[in-house]
């Protein structure tokens, strides 16, 4: 199967289980488009603020395949009522917020996650730290 028939199959998979939650499929298709198009890798943002940097340190410690991450709605947040928390944390041990995805790919994703379709997303690495002022980052992967 080549590139763009995976495209166009993870599209129509998408768009079928929005449309079977209750949108039109119109609708439920270009969410779908947008999703796939959004990309896979993103930037978490608001990783300066509270503990986060000290997190991501720590995280910095484990194996890739050790840590996992969580997305969870925040409808109550004050700036977007559409934010995604973004939490991370090593196997057996606890979980932290370290951030939230940001605002136009949330849009996409409490959508999903309000019609209860599980998204998930994967760890792919930390950056930064490369001089001594400077802040940790983190990128993660995000699958439907």
């Amino acid at each position: 199967m080549n590139a763009l028939s995976r495209i166009r199959r993870n599209v129509m998979l998408i768009g079928n289980r929005l449309h079977a939650k209750g949108l039109s499929l119109s609708e439920a298709l270009k969410t779908a488009w947008r999703i796939v198009k959004a990309g896979i890798t993103t930037k978490v943002k608001g990783v300066t603020f509270g503990n986060a940097q000290k997190a991501l340190e720590r995280l910095t410690l484990y194996r890739s395949e050790d840590i996992l991450i969580n997305l969870k709605r925040d409808p109550e947040n004050l700036y977007d009522s559409n934010a995604i928390e973004v939490w991370a944390g090593v196997k057996n041990k606890g979980t932290v917020k370290i951030g939230f995805l940001p605002a136009s790919l949330a849009f996409v994703v409490s959508r999903l996650l309000d019609l209860k379709i599980p998204v998930k997303a994967l760890y792919k690495e930390i950056r930064g730290k490369y001089e001594q002022y400077m802040n940790y980052g983190i990128e993660i992967q995000r699958c439907v």
